[in-house]
């Protein structure tokens, strides 16, 4: 019988409301957001890091993040074939899910 995802106290992480929010949607799985869509791809639940494409909404690839063993944190790896340029928000919007990640993964 697969393990349910239990999700935490949020009200217990000392985190912003938009990262917050995040970890109350997320599943695990995927989240998507106003423009951007993470999805996790290598799906065994038992590994402690985990693998997610970052797509905007279209299905376009934009990149991924992944654990950078050396930093001891997650990164975001943009795609090295396309050239691609980022705003503000969006790099904002990846931001605070690595900061997500690296929340749940210090639980």
């Amino acid at each position: 019988m697969k393990a349910v995802y239990e999700k935490p106290d949020v009200q217990k992480i000392d985190c912003s409301e938009e990262v917050r929010d995040m970890i109350l949607k997320w599943d695990k799985r995927s989240l998507r957001t106003k423009h951007i869509e993470f999805n996790r791809y290598y799906q065994d639940t038992s590994k402690k890091t985990m693998d997610i494409d970052v797509n905007d909404l279209n299905g376009l690839r934009l990149g991924e993040i992944k654990w950078h063993a050396p930093w001891r944190k997650y990164v975001f790896e943009p795609r090295s074939d396309l050239k691609m340029i980022y705003d503000d928000q969006c790099l904002h919007v990846i931001g605070n899910f690595i900061r997500m990640l690296m929340i749940l993964h210090k639980l």
